[in-house]
């Protein structure tokens, strides 16, 4: 139905459409009509330039990898990510899903080091989320994890990130990716012992961060009120970027947070 939608309307008529289709139940949603993408975008240029991220080289580099700058859809971590790259690192990510960010990580950091962690796919969380409790859903979801795993610099390992410190006791880390549960406690607990095993200057980003009192099945704001805290302790210094550069910005923004260590 959406296809047929956009093929006899257009793209920017199926938005309008979806947004008062959206207001029905809930008229927060009419605000996504009067989005000025420029407030967030400028937002985001400013944190990076503080930062002094290459804006140009971000931009080469993501079509580079076929993904355009400024897509609705498009995360904002691979900007972070291009932007922060630099040679021989040592990487973790936590929350590997099917691999698709990893595989981007590996294509961009060659002469690094990928280690990304996951729940065994055997695990009752794992088998009950993000619709992998359809057997069908999930043998295509290991199928295409498989492939984007297949990177001569991915480490991959099945295990809850609780065990992180003991796992990764001999290991330190440039860059630590946090994109697992976003609920307390566990979110906490990732983000605490991230801060022990990032070596000096190290940095930690969070992703799906939340700034406002909110909660749901897969993201609040607690991964946001640790790290407010974990600041105010002295041990990180963080900064936000949007996460998306789109008009339901109005209704939830989600932030991703770059965290330096102290």
């Amino acid at each position: 139905m959406r296809k047929i939608i956009k093929l006899i309307f257009g793209e920017k008529i199926y938005e309008v459409i979806k947004i008062l289709f959206y207001s029905l139940g809930n008229l927060r949603y009419l605000k996504c009509l009067f989005y000025n993408k420029f407030n967030d975008l400028n937002y985001n240029i400013d944190i990076f330039n503080s930062l002094r991220f290459n804006l140009e080289e971000i931009k080469s580099d993501l079509a580079n990898n076929g993904l355009e700058y400024l897509k609705e859809d498009l995360s904002w971590q691979h900007h972070i990510f291009l932007g922060l790259k630099k040679e021989k690192m040592n990487i973790l990510e936590i929350g590997t899903h099917d691999g698709s960010f990893t595989s981007f990580l590996s294509r961009n950091y060659t002469t690094s080091n990928i280690f990304t962690i996951d729940l065994n796919e055997h695990n009752e969380t794992f088998l009950t989320t993000y619709s992998r409790e359809n057997k069908d859903f999930r043998n295509e979801f290991l199928r295409k994890r498989k492939i984007n795993l297949s990177y001569q610099n991915i480490r991959f390992d099945e295990m809850d990130s609780i065990h992180l410190i003991n796992k990764f006791e001999k290991e330190y880390f440039d860059l630590i990716f946090i994109d697992g549960d976003h609920l307390n406690p566990q979110v906490t607990i990732d983000l605490f012992s991230s801060i022990l095993l990032l070596k000096k200057n190290g940095i930690m980003c969070c992703d799906d961060i939340i700034l406002n009192s909110y909660k749901k099945n897969y993201i609040s704001n607690e991964s946001y009120m640790a790290l407010d805290m974990l600041e105010k302790k002295g041990l990180i210094k963080n900064f936000f970027i949007v996460k998306r550069i789109r008009k339901y910005n109005e209704v939830l923004k989600k932030y991703i947070s770059i965290s330096y260590k102290q």
